[in-house]
């Protein structure tokens, strides 16, 4: 399934936990109306779903693999990544994940850094980030942006490596970081950014 949290009170009209329902029961949920009654009666999406959807729009996917406590990272990939490679090029597919054997399994499920994107999750990069990044042959780094510094951020791409940050809603306040060489803004709303994009004809101040 396709879902956040590992719970499902925040985004349902149900509780408890996502992993201890079977998917008829998860597809029961009301999944919409909490955000708006615009959106009454949506349904949670499985993974397949979700991918068909992406490549009827054409759209590229940065597909995290969320492993909460005492799931198997292993079982996730193994059954996750092979649908997300087969839907779509590796040119629309970014694989991320803060869980290192997540990322560990991926790599060894594809070997090729050409076929397979992988993003290294931070809140805040740790000392070992360039020897983390270069173990999964990563793409990217995705970092929270209330926590990265200039220093930190230049070093990312004099490295090499993509940059991307999350999770951003106020395009004002994270215009300081356009300078540093972020690449991407990981936001809820990416239409905030519109106008706000590096090298914008329209850049509002």
């Amino acid at each position: 399934m396709i879902w956040h949290d590992n719970g499902v009170r925040r985004c349902s009209n149900n509780r408890g936990k996502l992993a201890k329902l079977d998917l008829a029961k998860a597809k029961a949920l009301d999944v919409g109306t909490w955000f708006s009654a615009d959106f009454q009666g949506e349904r949670m999406a499985t993974l397949e779903e979700m991918l068909a959807l992406i490549g009827e729009l054409g759209l590229g996917l940065n597909l995290e693999l969320k492993v909460n406590r005492g799931r198997d990272a292993l079982a996730l990939v193994d059954t996750a990544l092979p649908m997300a490679l087969r839907a779509l090029p590796a040119d629309r597919l970014i694989v991320s994940s803060f869980n290192q054997e997540a990322l560990e399994a991926a790599r060894r499920l594809e070997s090729d850094a050409q076929r397979l994107r992988l993003g290294v999750l931070y809140e805040k990069p740790t000392r070992q980030w360039y020897q983390e990044a270069e173990r999964f042959a990563a793409y990217s780094l995705h970092v929270d942006w209330r926590r990265l510094k200039e220093k930190r951020a230049r070093e990312i791409k004099e490295a090499g490596y993509q940059l991307f940050c999350y999770t951003a809603n106020d395009p004002v306040a994270f215009a300081r970081l356009w300078p540093w060489g972020v690449d991407a803004v990981i936001s809820d709303d990416p239409s905030l950014f519109e106008h706000h994009l590096p090298g914008s004809s329209h850049q509002r101040p």
